[in-house]
């Protein structure tokens, strides 16, 4: 008997019994089916954090900083010109951008942060090649002063002047005091970097210590302390806009912190003049690293720490350390981010320490895979009780079929034709349900991609900023599913195919 008659064969044999092949070839659709949908949601996810980290440009980017005290036994690296020079020399390196930063108030308008905001130095080429690019106004060019570029989400931070804040949460509607800037800040390893001020990028102030702006509880007060902020008109780029050093104060005893206009003794401390800027651009929202942070020229940056330095001094009674020797950071951006790696550990083997987008995203992934095991050990219970309907139904096939298998062997039928013949019908069965199976799974892909991506969100890590997707299911997935249907199909008829050449043929024509 060839190949073609046994498909034949089997096929005739199916057709025949319609609805108990109709059923069992929806189980493994349904089993098919599951552990699809649940691959693709993990491979979606891992795909919308390729993107995330692609949208920042940052897979070529290496941020060092200097090995802390307990982190080295030996002499700690300083981030000089020394190690600027030493990095440049480095191979595949194309640009290594030192980062300076500092943190103050701003005012727009009749509008303020609550908290200081990360000002980070950057010259107007190292934006370029970071990818900085405003989506609003402009970038600020070399050369320019007093000009600042601001975040997508600065002004999530402004809140009118005199606004009382909601005293139970110390928060208020613009308050964006949980997010942080940092390389990697807000994905899983970031959470900013200590400036040399001590904060975060975050602009989270010491302990016991909060800046002017901030509304300390007034018993007073009552529920009256919590308001709803109005919705009020403000222009970044026309309203004068200017930035002020904080003035702090310290708890003592049962005292309350000071507020917005409370008064404070010239012997306590002196407020320097706001120095003013302009707004020259926004980026684009979606990017931790950029969100709430503001940009200026290096110099000025240098400029306002030398000036805070010096206000510092003068409420503490220090001497002002006007001089700036060393960098906060240094970002190394890599030619190719397939040397990342190897340009990580070589900086590493000088003394700093380096962290880059890979790693976070190597972070992710991880997760994602285990999520994804999760996802196919359930879909995989499905397909474990379709190869169970598929044993059966051949089994019932074998019992109703006793004759007619005793009639083939007496005319001579081959013993390996007969068991071939079941092990068909039987592939036939998983390879119907996994093509079905994977039709259904495209349909409901696309309906998941085109509806649900807000539902699922928080999921998979959906995001306006770059393109996200709930399900992805690649070709190659399809096609090892359809396969691998159609083994699970031939593994579960191989034992009613075996029962089926081990009837003795006299017995199988007496039976009725």
């Amino acid at each position: 008997m060839n190949k073609l008659d046994l498909v034949f064969m089997s096929v005739r044999s199916l057709w025949r019994r319609k609805l108990r092949s109709a059923l069992t070839i929806l189980g493994v659709l349904i089993g098919t089916s599951s552990i699809v949908l649940m691959v693709s949601l993990a491979l979606a996810m891992n795909q919308n954090y390729e993107n995330q980290i692609n949208q920042w440009g940052a897979l070529t980017l290496i941020h060092v900083t200097e090995q802390s005290d307990m982190d080295s036994l030996v002499e700690v690296e300083e981030l000089d010109d020394d190690a600027i020079t030493m990095f440049e020399s480095l191979p595949y390196v194309e640009k290594v951008m030192p980062r300076i930063e500092t943190s103050m108030t701003v005012t727009v308008g009749g509008y303020g942060t609550m908290r200081e905001v990360t000002i980070i130095g950057y010259d107007a080429e190292e934006l370029t090649a970071l990818g900085y690019e405003a989506t609003e106004g402009r970038n600020y060019e070399d050369g320019e002063e007093n000009v600042v570029l601001v975040g997508g989400k600065f002004t999530d931070q402004l809140v009118k002047k005199g606004q009382r804040v909601d005293s139970k949460t110390n928060s208020s509607k613009g308050s964006n005091s949980n997010r942080s800037s940092g390389f990697g800040g807000g994905m899983p390893g970031g959470g900013g970097i200590p400036n040399r001020n001590g904060m975060t990028n975050g602009g989270g102030m010491p302990d016991g210590m909060m800046p002017r702006g901030d509304m300390p509880f007034d018993p007073r007060m009552g529920d009256n302390q919590s308001k709803q902020i109005e919705e009020t008109e403000y222009d970044l780029f026309n309203d004068p806009v200017s930035l002020s050093f904080s003035t702090f104060t310290f708890r003592t005893g049962n005292n309350t912190l000071m507020g917005p206009g409370a008064s404070m003794s010239s012997s306590t401390t002196s407020t320097p003049k706001p120095i003013s800027v302009q707004i020259v651009g926004v980026l684009p929202s979606g990017n931790t690293d950029t969100d709430d942070v503001i940009f200026m020229p290096r110099e000025m940056v240098l400029k306002l720490i030398k000036q805070k330095a010096i206000h510092t001094a003068k409420q503490t009674g220090s001497t002002p350390q006007t001089t700036v020797d060393t960098y906060d950071s240094v970002i190394v951006k890599v030619i190719d981010s397939d040397k990342v790696p190897m340009i990580q550990s070589m900086i590493e083997r000088i003394g700093f320490k380096t962290s880059g987008a890979q790693d976070t995203l190597d972070e992710m992934q991880n997760m994602a895979s285990s999520i994804q095991l999760i996802l196919m050990g359930i879909g995989a219970i499905s397909l474990i009780v379709a190869a169970i309907g598929i044993t059966n139904t051949m089994m019932m096939s074998i019992y109703e079929r006793t004759r007619e298998i005793g009639v083939m062997k007496v005319i001579g039928a081959v013993i390996s034709d007969i068991k071939q013949m079941f092990l068909v019908e039987a592939s036939i069965i998983g390879f119907l349900g996994g093509v079905f199976g994977v039709i259904l799974c495209y349909g409901i892909s696309w309906i998941l991609n085109t509806y649900c991506l807000e539902f699922f969100g928080d999921l998979v890590g959906t995001s306006t900023a770059y393109k996200t997707y709930v399900s992805i299911i690649p070709i190659e997935l399809a096609m090892a599913s359809i396969v691998f249907a159609t083994v699970i199909g031939l593994l579960a008829g191989y034992m009613p195919a075996k029962r089926a050449t081990q009837l003795s043929a006299l017995t199988a024509i007496k039976t009725e």
